[in-house]
């Protein structure tokens, strides 16, 4: 059993995989080549460089955090 940290990685890797192995289905239109390209993708990004897939994670979930966020304000009317 891995420890917390290992956990959400892998869990984090099978959702950007997954993710782009939609986009790339779409994009190139072939099942296997769009599943190829997103084995390339995830193996260059997540197991050569973490720091991207963190980055990723949070520029994806970190958009929609604070776009709702920003529209909980009020304007202040004088």
């Amino acid at each position: 059993m891995g420890d917390l940290w290992t956990d959400l990685q892998l869990a984090c890797i099978l959702f950007v995989f997954v993710y782009l192995v939609q986009w790339a289905v779409s994009t190139t239109g072939s099942r296997k080549v769009g599943i190829l390209l997103s084995i390339v993708l995830v193996y260059l990004t997540v197991y050569q460089h973490v720091e991207v897939l963190i980055l990723v994670m949070f520029f994806f979930f970190g958009y929609a955090f604070f776009e709702t966020f920003e529209q909980t304000f009020i304007p202040f009317k004088p």
